[in-house]
């Protein structure tokens, strides 16, 4: 097994922190687990500590596990990820290979099963979830566009957009994410154009359909 020197566990529940934070520290070659469960820290987190792998959820408060894996993969090419999520759809599956995850697995999976994926990703391998259907995956990425349909926007206003869509203030989201009030209206409106959406509850829609958040 290859030494993992620093894993970066994402997920926004504590208690599933916690669990999966004892868990992987039980694995001899995972040296050091660094919990986060906020999808706009994940970055600096990252810069910071270079983790040799991020075991990652995607529904994310801030910017979800998708988004992430995109900037990731950009800045950070070498860094491993493997998607640890709840959703086992084609359509889920599609745009986390479009972003470049190494591997996807869903949460219900015995230990062994996440034993083995964190091997596989870590030598290389793409491992796909065995609660996956790969031959569903691959008609759907024949038969659909997986591209995101926000591709128009940057992945700041992706986010800004998440963070509207969570029902955060023009200031909330400026204290969060450090920018300035006349910034973040910059993006929003910048949005909306680029959208053609004239509310926010048409923002609110389009982050729901594209995945950005979910109801609850």
């Amino acid at each position: 097994m290859k030494i993992i020197e620093k894993l970066l566990l994402v997920d926004d529940h504590q208690i599933v922190r916690e669990g999966m934070t004892a868990l992987l520290s039980t694995m001899p070659w995972v040296h050091q687990v660094i919990p986060c469960g906020d999808g706009v820290d994940v970055m600096p987190l990252v810069r910071k500590y270079q983790p040799d792998l991020v075991l990652m959820d995607i529904t994310l408060p801030g910017l979800n596990g998708i988004e992430l894996t995109t900037q990731i993969k950009q800045e950070h090419p070498h860094i491993k990820v493997l998607i640890l999520s709840m959703h086992a759809g084609a359509e889920y599956v599609a745009k986390a290979k479009l972003a470049g995850v190494d591997g996807y697995l869903i949460k219900d999976a015995a230990f062994d099963e996440l034993a083995n994926a964190i091997s596989r990703v870590m030598t290389g391998e793409f491992y796909l979830s065995s609660a996956i259907d790969s031959l569903v995956v691959s008609q759907y990425q024949q038969t659909n566009d997986p591209n995101d349909p926000l591709a128009i926007l940057t992945p700041r206003q992706k986010q800004i957009l998440q963070l509207i869509a969570e029902g955060l203030s023009t200031r909330d989201i400026s204290g969060r994410l450090c920018l300035s009030s006349k910034t973040v209206e910059t993006h929003r409106a910048q949005i909306m154009a680029r959208t053609g959406v004239k509310s926010v509850a048409g923002l609110v829609k389009i982050a729901i359909a594209n995945g950005l958040i979910e109801l609850e």
